[in-house]
């Protein structure tokens, strides 16, 4: 097996990072704005809310 070139693993390391922070940060804001939006139709949001947080998480 030939190993991996050594500059190429943090690189990837830091995109990782990054991509999943801010994919985080959007899912946050899209669970916000769904939990209001969905406050007003859905009495319970509690189940809601968490089945979301698990999707996302």
């Amino acid at each position: 097996m030939s190993p991996t070139k050594p500059g190429n693993r943090p690189i990837m390391g830091t995109v990782l990072i990054l991509t999943t922070r801010i994919v985080l940060k959007d899912k946050s804001n899209v669970i916000r704005r769904l939990f209001y939006e969905k406050t007003s139709f859905i009495f319970t949001p509690s189940p809601l809310f968490l089945y979301l947080g698990g999707i996302f998480l």
